[in-house]
């Protein structure tokens, strides 16, 4: 009934444990959803998680991972509503995520930029599914460090340094308000 990719951040586990955050193993992480809607509905899914989510903000007072936590405690007292996504939808780049939980291959090229494959070991390519969907899941996004539309890699070297399209946007757009 629900599409889910596992977290790649044990911070939550590890900090909060499961008498905090009742997960399925490190939990499941909220980046990328797929819902069944007439599974759902049908099994009461309005009820559950509302009743699932007013338990824990009376229980614990603060969800520090908002609706994540609910899908993660109804998915533990749902255990075969489950549908593990494949890693590769839903990298997630915080600071804490754990690449070993995810390795997959990264590429960047598009079709009129070099192509990073020829850099690559034939056996790293076949070995590793391809990311298909980056998830910037932190309080910092790129845009505040890189604040450009677009960024490509460098065609001068091929490897790993990157150039934007030199677009600016004003700086306003890029910070956090407070």
């Amino acid at each position: 009934c629900i599409g889910i990719v596992a977290e790649q951040n044990p911070t939550f586990y590890y900090n909060m444990g499961q008498q905090f955050w009742p997960t399925l193993g490190y939990g499941y992480n909220a980046g990328v959803l797929l819902f069944h809607l007439s599974r759902l509905r049908a099994r009461g899914w309005d009820r559950i998680w509302m009743k699932i989510g007013l338990n824990l903000m009376n229980e614990k007072g603060v969800l520090p991972t908002a609706e994540q936590d609910v899908i993660n405690a109804v998915l533990n007292q749902n255990k075969r509503w489950l549908y593990e996504i494949p890693c590769e939808w839903n990298i997630q780049l915080s600071a804490f995520s754990r690449r070993e939980r995810c390795p997959v291959v990264w590429k960047f090229s598009p079709s009129n930029y070099i192509n990073r494959e020829q850099f690559l070991p034939d056996n790293i390519l076949t070995s590793y599914p391809i990311a298909k969907l980056l998830h910037f899941n932190a309080h910092v996004k790129p845009e505040y460090f890189f604040p450009t539309p677009l960024r490509f890699p460098s065609t001068t070297d091929g490897m790993n340094e990157f150039h934007s399209t030199g677009t600016r946007y004003p700086t306003s757009h890029t910070r956090w308000k407070v």
